[in-house]
């Protein structure tokens, strides 16, 4: 049998951060026309050159913004000379995402390239991103996605960096193939066939009876740009020598490398090693998950509404009563995923740039709600509701759950009624309470009934008294009670007992208490990272005599 060829295959790229240190008006003024410049030319000079540039949202304000340039890239991705890689839509953090928000951004983000340059992506490119849990190969398998790329488990990977390349499995056992040792993104080659850390990993590949190639970033970053001129010419003149040596070096593509992988012997791709876990950083990037944590209130909100639109429009439509409202569920999506961003949701870019996420996150739920409420009204309106002898009010549920929903709903009228009671469709009374707020309004708060992703019609009537339903409710001043626990705060404001009635036996060992931490912080990261020695230590103090008003 003829001995295989040893192959490296370089990945130029040049990773842009849509904003961090600089706002989006930046990165569209100068990051992306310098990058366009840049690889035009690397392109023209070198006809062996190959570049990816990964995120469809990049490739919109290209569209956009420069069109004479997108019609040129348009040109060499025919050639198979630029790769838009990555497969999604923005090059975003994958911890704190939705997996609905995971699959949308792969359905934007190669729908892009499908429409706009007859091909789409077959890897997950995450150069920078800060940790990878196990939903990611899971959602990437399930969107036709191949391979994985990162060099970040560099910087403090919890578990061992188990192969060079091999099978990452997800959650549900699916999975892609993943290069986990491309090095950084920023690398300079000087002779990338002689490279020590290169050949050390196919050094270790051939004592594992492993395939002998690997792949290896080279490239800048986090401005965008171009690999470094010195560092294309040694690879293309590698690549000119491949006849005459003992290694084949490319400047290749990510999807070569993974149709590469994926192409392999079913000998060679059982072989292959597989890691069954998750990816989480250690140090940095742990931090970044309580930085600005009113982006992730905001992101989770807008994931929320835009779940609970979908599922009431898609109702409506189906029942023929409204048109779907997909241009405006891909807008509001779109303007969420964009602030996914691994250095935007996790709290990591500057100030300035986060008066403009968070008006993007206002103006998305905006649109998601508006859409939810239309979808409502439009079921609403064939609700019978023949049995309301007062105001009738619509309550929906869009959460998918097994059983019927119990919670309080609030609603605001303006009456001049002292007190309002609330009838099911059954014509019983249900829990409630009046109150009258500060601009005069009545608001009226009740327990509602409603099966999973459903609509209940309840009955507000004026009332000359309140109601007097009975729902095992206790509240004094240190305690709270139903008909299942016990709650006692002390004069400390620690949660001293929560004792289970049914049960009949306390719950806690000692009080509940608020500790203060010794937490320094990072000063080189301060907003990605906390010390994980600084988190073990005991307390140093704990609040006395807290009060509230």
């Amino acid at each position: 049998m003829e001995k295989k060829k040893t192959e490296i295959f370089t990945m130029a790229n040049a990773h842009l951060d849509t904003s961090w240190l600089w706002t989006l008006e930046q990165t569209v003024d100068d990051y992306i026309p310098d990058t366009l410049k840049r690889n035009f030319e690397l392109l023209q000079k070198y006809p062996e050159y190959k570049f990816n540039f990964e995120g469809s949202y990049r490739y919109e304000l290209i569209k956009e913004y420069y069109p004479e340039a997108f019609e040129k890239i348009k040109k060499y991705v025919r050639e198979g000379r630029w790769n838009p890689c990555g497969a999604c839509y923005e090059n975003g953090d994958v911890n704190i995402p939705s997996p609905e928000a995971l699959i949308r951004n792969v359905v934007y983000g190669n729908g892009f390239f499908k429409k706009e340059f007859g091909t789409e992506s077959n890897d997950i490119f995450l150069p920078d991103c800060f940790g990878f849990g196990r939903a990611l190969p899971t959602v990437a398998a399930h969107c036709g996605i191949k391979g994985f790329s990162t060099g970040k488990l560099f910087w403090g990977s919890s578990a061992p960096i188990p192969f060079d390349t091999g099978k990452w499995l997800g959650i549900d056992g699916q999975g892609v193939w993943a290069s986990l040792m491309p090095f950084s993104y920023t690398t300079v080659f000087k002779k990338p066939e002689k490279a020590d850390r290169v050949n050390e990993k196919l050094r270790k590949n051939k004592e594992k009876n492993l395939p002998p190639f690997t792949l290896a970033y080279h490239g800048i970053g986090d401005r965008g740009g171009a690999p470094h001129k010195a560092s294309v010419r040694n690879i293309v003149t590698a690549q000119r020598k491949n006849c005459d040596s003992g290694v084949n070096v490319y400047s290749s593509t990510t999807k070569e490398f993974f149709d590469k992988v994926d192409g392999l012997t079913q000998n060679e791709k059982d072989n292959l090693p597989v890691y069954d876990g998750e990816f989480l950083l250690t140090a940095h990037g742990a931090g970044s998950y309580t930085s600005r944590t009113v982006t992730k209130r905001w992101n989770r909100r807008c994931e929320l509404l835009a779940d609970a639109c979908e599922r009431f429009a898609s109702a409506a439509f189906v029942d023929g009563l409204a048109e779907y409202p997909s241009h405006k569920i891909d807008q509001g999506w779109k303007k969420v995923i964009a602030h996914q961003f691994h250095d935007d949701i996790t709290g990591t870019s500057f100030e300035e740039c986060y008066k403009r996420n968070h008006n993007d996150y206002i103006q998305a739920m905006n649109i998601f709600s508006s859409e939810y409420t239309a979808a409502c009204k439009a079921i609403a309106d064939n609700l019978d509701t023949s049995f309301v002898r007062g105001i009738p009010v619509i309550v929906s549920n869009p959460l998918q759950t097994s059983s019927v929903r119990k919670d309080a709903v609030s609603v605001t009228i303006k009456s001049d009624a002292a007190y309002f009671r609330v009838f099911d469709q059954n014509g019983s009374e249900v829990p409630s309470q009046s109150r009258t707020a500060e601009d005069g309004k009545k608001e009226i708060i009740f327990i509602a009934d409603a099966l999973s992703c459903g609509l209940a019609v309840y009955d507000l009537r004026e009332a000359e008294t309140a109601s007097t339903v009975e729902t095992g409710l206790r509240i004094d001043d240190n305690t709270i009670e139903n008909k299942y626990l016990k709650i006692t705060i002390n004069e400390n404001g620690d949660i001293s007992s929560v004792f289970d009635k049914r049960l009949g036996k306390e719950l806690l060992s000692s009080p509940i208490r608020q500790g203060i931490y010794n937490n320094v912080h990072s000063f080189d990261w301060p907003a990605w990272e906390v010390k994980y020695e600084d988190l073990t230590e005991p307390p140093y103090a704990y609040p006395e005599k807290v009060s509230a008003q």
